[in-house]
């Protein structure tokens, strides 16, 4: 009797999963879709297993390149390639952001503005310091030009000058990711609290070693969060990374919040003009009195290692990629070595004279094109309406990603694709130039678009 009941709950059990498995596979919205792999109509395994080899978007591509630009990626998620798409959907209020950011980022922890997945919150937030990141009061401010003058035009030109003196070996990526740093630590805290880690080696030693080890365990986290973050909860670290970052984090924490106490007690022109206390300002009109200095702490955070990690990323390439094209390293000479700037005849070039120069705007554009620092994927979804895709009826709910490397790979924007050619900038005609901005999604586009764009290109072009 026993064996027989037994017998006729299997039965019922494969019943009900060969249903479930019929149903992903033929009968789902997105069983019309093309699958990126066989088993996407059931599992997301094999995704996550590609980002655990750190080759997500390559597969994505390659997808795409075989099966057009809307592939079918687990069961509740799908992948787009085509600008018609990203901008009907990322443009869109209603499509926000998934769990995925505030799992990886540690948003529900520490709710910072990249992580933010409510539309009107985020919106909120943002609005506190976006007038700072606009690109006209970026090239008008007499503070980042100060700021310019202090950290580019002078300690890191002294620095290159002893550089170019020795024999040395020196680590581009170091040395730009310091640079950055002690411009967007001048932007945040004021010139006098900013870091100087172009000379202080030891202490960007430091801090860079508490920000690398902040990502490990990045994928297992931003996938796995819930059964991460109760093992945390309960203190099991099964996994050495988990201590590390935990410590890392802490660290770089109290760094912060030590930086945004220094402001607060400090005063001048520098100081109040300084974002870290704009922000402040904002937060004391806006949030409960027990949370601004949480979270002013770990936005200046974010703002130190977004404006200083993929920023130095870029620079790294086109260094290199300069290394190895002396003629576009002697045209890029020339245009710096003539260019004027009116309203600054006794001065370097001001932010809105950089922004004017064509073979340097070729340059990075090119190398944010070809190296994007944040390549994505980036995901969406709206959680209460079904949207349409091409020919495709997308149900509400699904993850919907796209990536700024396979879209900057499209042949027909692009020739070419992965090849850095800064020509095609300047060679481009009117409806060439127009497509390929269309398609240049190195930060995003929409609601959620990089906060920090504008600024991300002046430190790159300084």
């Amino acid at each position: 009797m026993m064996s027989q009941a037994f017998s006729q709950m299997m039965v019922s059990f494969l019943l009900v999963v060969v249903s479930r498995l019929a149903y992903l596979a033929y009968f789902s919205p997105l069983s019309n879709i093309p699958n990126a792999h066989f088993t996407s109509p059931f599992t997301r395994a094999w995704l996550i297993y590609q980002k655990f080899k750190g080759c997500e978007n390559r597969t994505r591509l390659s997808a795409h390149e075989k099966l057009g630009p809307v592939v079918r990626l687990g069961p509740n998620e799908i992948s787009i390639n085509h600008m018609d798409y990203v901008c009907e959907l990322f443009n869109d209020k209603s499509f926000t952001k998934t769990a995925w950011y505030p799992n990886g980022f540690r948003g529900w922890k520490s709710p910072i503005l990249a992580s933010l997945t409510d539309p009107e919150l985020h919106s909120r937030r943002r609005q506190l310091m976006a007038t700072r990141y606009t690109n006209i009061s970026l090239q008008k401010s007499a503070q980042l030009h100060m700021i310019f003058e202090n950290r580019v035009s002078g300690v890191f030109r002294e620095e290159l000058q002893i550089w170019a003196s020795t024999v040395a070996t020196i680590d581009i990526f170091q040395k730009s990711k310091a640079c950055l740093m002690d411009i967007i630590t001048a932007w945040l805290y004021g010139i006098d609290h900013g870091t100087n880690f172009i000379r202080d080696v030891d202490e960007e030693r430091t801090w860079s070693t508490d920000l690398n080890g902040t990502f490990e365990g990045f994928v297992s986290r931003s996938e796995f969060y819930w059964f991460i973050s109760a093992l945390e909860r309960s203190r099991l670290f099964i996994f050495p990374w988990m201590i590390r970052t935990e410590n890392s984090q802490r660290r770089l924490q109290d760094w912060s919040l030590k930086k945004c106490k220094h402001v607060q007690e400090s005063s001048g022109d520098d100081i109040d003009n300084s974002l870290c206390s704009q922000f402040r300002q904002g937060l004391e009109k806006t949030e409960p009195a027990g949370k601004v200095e949480s979270l002013l702490m770990d936005e200046m955070l974010d703002h130190c290692i977004t404006g200083q990690l993929p920023t130095g990323i870029i620079v790294s390439y086109a260094v290199w990629e300069l290394a190895q094209k002396p003629e576009w390293r002697e045209r890029l000479h020339n245009e710096l070595a003539h260019a004027s700037d009116a309203s600054n005849a006794n001065s370097n070039l001001s932010p809105a004279a950089v922004d004017k120069l064509p073979i340097l705007n070729a340059v990075v554009m090119e190398t944010l094109r070809v190296y994007s620092s944040n390549p994505g994927p980036w995901p969406r979804f709206n959680p209460t309406n079904a949207t349409r895709i091409g020919q495709y009826s997308i149900p509400a709910g699904t993850t919907i990603s796209a990536s700024s490397y396979c879209l900057h790979r499209n042949e027909n924007v692009f020739p070419q694709p992965n090849e850095w050619r800064p020509e095609r900038w300047l060679k481009a005609d009117d409806r060439q130039r127009s497509a390929m901005n269309r398609w240049f999604w190195a930060f995003g586009s929409g609601p959620f678009m990089c906060l920090g764009s504008h600024f991300a290109i002046l430190g790159m072009s300084f």
